[in-house]
């Protein structure tokens, strides 16, 4: 049991002793009965706000209002000396309307669990759990799942909707309750929204969104009913801000499977909405001597499946798009008369692209600057070694650079080469291997030196004030040298910044 479940444990006895039903919810059920690892663990109560407030005041448990309209309090609890837990109790609420494809217009508090289960997205997420044990003694649920006989009840009505029989899971001192055959899907690896499938998609859109994104993490399907009413409703996606598509795109890209997860979003018609610059990829054929997988799209979606790196999304941009603006720079020897098939300036024009989509999705200026330098960068490697000394060591010692080897790595792996009986062929990884030989000598020695020479001193000798770009071009090559040892000292370095600027004026 982890440090943030007994944290949990202890509001739900708090709000117990306050005499109201407190109960784990959502995800942290179905994660714990799937024995993956535990992240947000949320509680519903039948506690109104104030009275959860109330219960957390008279026990000194600090808190934050981060939705009381809709019923939600979060009680913020140490976790270590530096960070604090939070954790989310929401009132068990019926919700009525859409106001803004994402809030209901009217909430309706003193319902019951079961009322409030029904109003929330998907099966996987309507289970519930009540603490059996004060010390909440909770382990593994490892065998196949099973809904115990004697805690099976007669069908209801709630909220005028027919409920299937539902029962309980035991899971040692925690009791698992299930009411929308929750448990079910779990056992098929099924998304399935609770409901009406267009009625969830009404109240909040980007459910759509999440369905795919719970598709990738878990390896799951969603089913046909609930598949067929994205595509249709598929265009509300536009509804939903940039920032609340940001946020589940990454979700996707850093899930187990990020391939399935996009091309789930292509199949239900969410990414033309999301991503349309994609579009054109579909259609863009490769040569098959080096690209047997085919269009831009199939190469897309395998270097998403090869990726070996899961945990940061914007290096996962950096592989989607590395190749985007190939649909968009492609030469043929019928159509354009190249000698052959080529996609002159596709890094460039990618890199710009890359922007234009991340600043729509409300990316940060430093995660855009990363991933257009990755897609820019992309093609670097066979220039590297003709490259002077100075300026390989300063790409080395970019603090992008081991993504970019990563992605070049990535790019050879997704790059299926044949030969001319058209077999594949092994990726060719010799540049690779060489390039990481000189990353790993680089990363052991001393980090790059400071300037000795500063622009101030080139303009200095230059007789002006202010800088341009001939400066700006001899301050690079004065340190190219520095780098290179042709000078130690700041005397040595101004009589070949002198000559430097002699043979650039």
């Amino acid at each position: 049991m982890t440090l943030q479940e007994k944290n949990a444990g202890k509001i739900i006895e708090i709000l117990e002793k306050a005499g109201h039903t407190a109960l784990f919810a959502g995800g942290y059920v179905r994660d714990k009965i799937m024995g993956r690892k535990i992240h947000d663990i949320d509680i519903a109560t039948s506690a109104t706000p104030e009275e959860t407030i109330k219960a957390l005041d008279k026990n000194k448990v600090k808190h934050i209002e981060i939705g009381e309209s809709f019923g939600v309090v979060a009680a913020i609890v140490p976790l270590t000396k530096k960070t604090n837990q939070l954790i989310e109790i929401a009132t068990f609420r019926s919700d009525y309307g859409t106001a803004d494809q994402r809030h209901p217009q009217k909430v309706k508090f003193n319902v019951s669990i079961e009322e409030d289960v029904l109003r929330r997205d998907f099966t996987i997420n309507g289970l519930v759990a009540k603490i059996q044990n004060p010390k909440l003694k909770i382990t593994k649920f490892k065998n196949s799942l099973k809904i115990i006989p004697p805690h099976l009840f007669e069908n209801k009505i709630v909220g005028g909707t027919p409920l299937k029989a539902w029962g309980k899971l035991k899971i040692k001192n925690l009791e698992i309750i299930d009411y929308v055959d929750g448990f079910a899907d779990i056992k098929t690896k099924t998304i399935r929204f609770i409901g009406e499938p267009e009625e969830r998609i009404k109240e909040d859109a980007l459910r759509m969104m999440r369905a795919t994104r719970f598709a990738a993490q878990l390896d799951f399907v969603i089913e046909e009913k609930s598949f067929d009413a994205i595509r249709k409703h598929s265009a509300d996606i536009t509804k939903i801000s940039g920032e609340r598509l940001r946020d589940e795109l990454n979700k996707i890209l850093t899930s187990p499977n990020p391939s399935h997860g996009l091309k789930l979003l292509d199949d239900l018609g969410l990414l033309h909405f999301i991503i349309p610059e994609i579009d054109k990829s579909h259609t863009c054929d490769q040569p098959p001597s080096h690209h047997a997988e085919g269009t831009v799209w199939n190469h897309m979606l395998l270097c998403l499946k090869n990726m070996r790196k899961h945990d940061d999304p914007i290096y996962a941009l950096g592989v989607l798009f590395h190749d985007l603006a190939k649909a968009y720079t492609i030469q043929t020897p019928e159509k354009d008369g190249t000698d052959r098939v080529r996609f002159t300036g596709h890094d460039v024009l990618g890199a710009k692209m890359t922007g234009v989509i991340m600043r729509r999705l409300k990316y940060s200026r430093e995660e855009i600057d990363k991933a257009q330098w990755l897609v820019q960068y992309h093609m670097l490697f066979g220039n590297l070694a003709k490259m002077r000394e100075a300026r390989k060591i300063m790409y080395l010692k970019h603090p992008y650079f081991p993504d970019l080897l990563e992605l070049f790595w990535v790019d050879a792996n997704s790059s299926l080469r044949t030969n001319k009986r058209g077999q594949i062929l092994p990726p060719d990884l010799t540049v690779y291997n060489r390039t990481k030989s000189w990353l790993e000598e680089e990363e052991n020695k001393k980090p790059l030196p400071k300037p000795i020479i500063t622009g101030h001193d080139i303009m200095k000798l230059m007789g002006i004030t202010s800088g341009n770009k001939v400066v700006g071009k001899v301050l690079e090559e004065v340190y190219n040298q520095q780098l290179e040892g042709t000078f130690q000292k700041k005397k040595e370095g101004l009589v070949v910044a002198k000559k430097i600027i002699k043979k650039l004026t």
